[in-house]
């Protein structure tokens, strides 16, 4: 869903499509295993590790560009832009009044009801 929100103008580099750990995606870790409960624990030790500050850094390196543009939106005028962007794009785009249009103009042509 995000490309169509993307490709319609929203601002969204903050989002991440994955998070890379130890050179995985963390969705990915432990998929390999057969008992889900090894799954879990290999998880779960990664999550354990982020007490240590050498596994943050490689972290965020592993993830710079998503990382950086996260922390951006901790500036509130970065914020308010982005928020901004995106509210006039769903505005724009997908309000109720612009997707009424549109249902309408697909209702009322002449294609829509030679199908019929």
């Amino acid at each position: 869903m995000t490309p169509d929100f993307q490709a319609a103008g929203m601002k969204l580099g903050h989002l991440y499509t994955a998070l890379i750990v130890d050179r995985r995606d963390f969705k990915d870790i432990g998929n390999e295993k057969k008992n889900p409960d090894e799954a879990l624990k290999e998880r779960l030790g990664n999550i354990i590790k982020l007490e240590d500050p050498k596994f943050i850094d490689k972290l965020i390196e592993s993830n710079e560009t998503t990382m950086l543009a996260t922390l951006r939106l901790f500036d509130i005028e970065n914020r308010k832009s982005v928020i901004e962007k995106n509210r006039e794009v769903v505005e724009d785009v997908y309000s109720p009044e612009v997707i009424g249009r549109q249902l309408y103009e697909v209702i009322s042509s002449d294609r829509w009801w030679a199908k019929r």
